[in-house]
């Protein structure tokens, strides 16, 4: 039977534990810096991800018409003239075209469907008409006023207009449309 006689040196040698020693602040700075990269990362991307929202609003005078196109969220709200506001993501709100002549306001997305990343308010009293195309979604705050509203629909919007007076609706099938007709003026939605 032979005895070995072994040195601390020999025993980590033969466990591998020296490299593990020897080099276990190295690891910790390695493994701080990935941790520290990983966290910054992962912030940047937050913040990209969370774009800053922004609003912009425009004066108009009173329209009689509204056309909206390309999916986006329009809200009307009985006011005789005022400020249309563009609200959502700063990158989205600059890609709402819109121009006004002679009483009829155009709304469109100059770059694919802005619908759920952009919201515009319109103020309108006494609409005549209203044509809503692709994807829009149209709603009210509020009741709003009209002797006469011809409403036309092709797509597949969901519309959801509260008015006082009269409404004549023309619309393509397979559109959701939800009608309130009121006698009086009804109080505002909170």
């Amino acid at each position: 039977m032979r005895l070995y006689r072994l040195s601390v040196n020999t025993i980590f040698a033969s466990l591998n534990l020296v490299n593990t020693v020897c080099y276990r602040p190295t690891k910790k700075k390695f493994i701080m810096k990935k941790i520290f990269t990983f966290a910054l990362g992962f912030i940047s991307l937050a913040t990209i991800a969370t774009a800053a929202p922004a609003k912009k609003t425009l004066n108009i005078e009173n329209i009689f018409r509204l056309i909206v196109s390309d999916d986006i969220n329009v809200i009307l709200k009985d006011s005789p003239a005022g400020e249309i506001t563009i609200t959502g993501d700063e990158k989205f709100v600059s890609k709402v075209s819109y121009y006004s002549v002679n009483g009829v306001l155009t709304i469109k997305s100059t770059k694919g469907s802005l619908r759920n990343k952009v919201t515009v308010t319109v103020p309108v009293h006494n609409l005549q008409f209203l044509e809503v195309n692709d994807n829009c979604r149209v709603f009210t705050k509020g009741a709003i006023y009209s002797t006469l509203l011809k409403v036309k629909v092709r797509g597949e919007g969901r519309i959801d207009l509260k008015t006082i007076g009269q409404m004549v609706v023309e619309a393509d099938r397979d559109i959701d449309l939800i009608f309130d007709r009121y006698e009086n003026k009804p109080q505002a939605d909170k």
